[in-house]
């Protein structure tokens, strides 16, 4: 059975702002880019349970390019919700962005909302 997976709307941004950055530097590696992260949302429909990186949080690594998408699943409702798309590379306080997700949005572990 298939997960329902919902993006967040500043991970939808992040998306947006990488393709562009990327399509600025070569014709059609934006495009690529988001063609990328569609599998990827393909893949967490069939198979939510990527790796737990912290208590909370699971993380699936972007075939081809250095990001990583943070998301939690919610085992009931057969719900993924990608948080934020993160730079592999870059300092972790300049990934998380201002909206500070990880406290203000519910993250599911398990089945049961994260504290």
């Amino acid at each position: 059975m298939k997960w329902n997976v919902e993006i967040s709307e500043s991970a939808y941004a992040q998306f947006h702002e990488h393709a562009a950055y990327y399509e600025s530097k070569n014709i059609g590696l934006g495009d690529r880019f988001l063609d990328t992260l569609l599998v990827h949302v393909d893949i967490l429909e069939r198979i939510p349970f990527a790796q737990v990186r912290y208590e909370n949080v699971r993380c699936l690594p972007i075939a081809g390019f250095p990001f990583m998408f943070h998301f939690g699943i919610n085992e009931e409702q057969k719900l993924v919700t990608v948080h934020a798309l993160i730079h592999t590379s870059r300092d972790p306080e300049s990934n998380w962005g201002g909206d500070d997700w990880h406290v203000s949005e519910p993250v599911y572990y398990y089945g049961q909302v994260a504290v």
